[in-house]
């Protein structure tokens, strides 16, 4: 490349520095000015020495005008155009990705797939305000197009030169804990193997895992819940059990034979519950990917900088239908501040998640055609303040996603075939309920006892009241007395009055339909 005073190399850096735009629309006289720097290109800086640059450029246009190339009136107009007495700011986007691939890479020019409007506004969002208010913080957003896994937006950083954020570490790439953010791949993983079901119920509740004991974000617990409500509200206690039932082994294989990979603590590289929470590292570019697989049916796009590079499925992460299970739930999940109810912001589903000790900020929403990833945080790992995905990351998503145009519709507009969509009551049994109840023996009468002889006094025709029990089982009983139901009363008790003396076959059966019985003999005897 050919110099062109300081340090500018290249026709087009000059053409950047000295007139702020691309060599194609240069006038006559800038055109000339550049054909003459290279032949000295210190002495001839026009920013610096004006007066020999203008006669340098003035020698160009004549020997132009003679060759015929431009003609005389031409060359006389462009000697009175003014020589420039500085440089234009030099674009400056996405400087770490240029730094990667120009380690990478080995063409003289790289066109990439970003998008250099979209590049400039999301950088421009954190120049006006940073997202946090640690002075440590920074920050990293990417945004995909999900039908051809472009990378649209790469911002590594909040500032590339400020050292007290480390702004030249590149976070896009940085391992770090998710928080929340993977539980979505924990259930659509459980929904793909018919494990449960967005309509299930599960107690969330104290549970003891294995030893692990989660606790809610809020601290406390919420009853009874669908799947979906958990999900849909990112509780801490039934992601764990799920990712129990499935297991963290299995989700870590899915993940790798998808093409993602997951980092675990030095020295304990085997997966397990803790990661539902958290407890592993990933990087942003690897949850945006995932993200961008729930948007496109469970498969999963190769993500591709550069623009030579063709589309390419990486594989599938989950079937299509347990993608629109998630979808749809985070599609209602409930929204942060600044989201509109309806409109385009209602299209986006998202997931936020807040890592331990507030070390991390995440969130991830797509719609039909594009995925957006946030991340803010300390690249020192230390914690920051105001590091919470729902009421810092979230907004910033918000803000790019308005800088995107509309997706034309929702994440997963349309149920698939398989996807059953129904109330937990239209479930399949096993289906209904996560905390299935234990088999029981059925209901045991506890009176009267099977082979006795009941005694009992007769008084004008009308013998004592008797109470029937029983244990165990499923409540309501029903009890039969020779065949015949036996009312209860308001307190739900059976009682027999006997008719009289004689064997009698008393029975009892459970909301199970599991029953027992028991064959007695009544005497009367006379009242003293």
């Amino acid at each position: 490349l050919s110099p062109f005073g300081g340090n500018l190399e290249g026709v087009r850096a000059a053409s950047l520095a000295y007139f702020g735009k691309e060599p194609s629309r240069l006038t006559p006289a800038e055109a000339a000015l550049l054909v003459a720097l290279p032949q000295s290109p210190e002495a001839l800086r026009p920013d610096r020495h004006p007066e020999a640059a203008m006669q340098a450029r003035n020698r160009v246009l004549d020997r132009a005008a003679e060759a015929g190339l431009i003609s005389i009136a031409e060359a006389q107009a462009a000697k009175q155009a003014a020589i420039p007495a500085g440089r234009y700011a030099m674009p400056f986007l996405a400087p770490h990705l240029a730094e990667r691939l120009a380690r990478a890479e080995t063409a003289d020019t790289i066109t990439t797939t970003l998008d250099a409007g979209l590049q400039a506004g999301v950088e421009r969002l954190f120049s006006l305000a940073s997202p946090v208010a640690d002075p440590g913080a920074s920050a990293a957003v990417m945004i995909v197009d999900n039908r051809t896994g472009e990378v649209l937006v790469d911002v590594g950083a909040l500032d590339y030169f400020n050292e007290r954020r480390d702004g030249m570490v590149d976070m896009t790439r940085a391992i770090r804990s998710p928080g929340s953010a993977l539980k979505p791949f924990i259930y659509g993983e459980a929904f793909a193997r018919r494990l449960i079901h967005p309509a299930m119920l599960i107690d969330d509740r104290p549970r003891d895992i294995g030893g692990y004991r989660p606790t809610n974000f809020d601290d406390g617990f919420h009853g009874v819940v669908t799947m979906r409500q958990a999900l849909a509200a990112s509780l801490n206690v039934p992601a764990v059990a799920v990712l129990d039932r499935l297991g963290a082994q299995t989700f870590d294989t899915v993940w790798r034979e998808a093409g993602l990979q997951l980092h675990y603590p030095t020295g304990d590289a085997r997966p397990g519950l803790p990661l539902a929470l958290g407890g592993v590292g990933v990087s942003l570019e690897t949850m945006v990917t995932a993200y961008a697989a729930l948007a496109s049916g469970g498969e999963v796009p190769r993500l591709h900088y550069l623009s030579e590079v063709s589309s390419e499925e990486a594989g599938r992460l989950m079937p299509e239908f347990a993608a629109w299970y998630v979808a749809d739930t985070l599609r209602e999940a409930p929204r942060a501040n600044g989201f509109t109810q309806y409109g385009r912001h209602g299209d986006i589903a998202f997931k936020t998640g807040t890592s331990y000790g507030y070390r991390d900020a995440w969130a991830l929403g797509f719609t039909a055609n594009y995925t957006v990833g946030v991340w803010l945080g300390r690249p020192d790992g230390g914690s920051c303040n105001g590091c919470v995905g729902i009421e810092a990351a979230a907004p910033v998503m918000l803000a790019v996603f308005d800088l995107l145009p509309d997706s034309g519709g929702r994440a997963l507009p349309i149920p698939p075939d398989d996807a059953l969509v129904v109330r937990t009551a239209a479930l399949p049994t096993y289906l209904q309920r996560f905390d299935r109840t234990p088999e029981s023996e059925g209901p045991q009468l506890a009176f009267p006892i099977d082979g006795t002889v009941l005694r009992l006094a007769q008084r004008d025709a009308v013998t004592d009241v008797l109470p029937l029990r029983a244990d165990g089982g499923e409540q309501p009983y029903l009890w039969l007395v020779n065949g015949a139901p036996v009312e209860t009363n308001r307190s739900g008790e059976a009682v027999w009055v006997p008719d009289g003396a004689g064997f009698v076959s008393v029975s009892v059966t459970d909301a199970a339909g599991r029953s027992a019985s028991a064959d007695v003999f009544v005497e009367l005897v006379a009242r003293n």
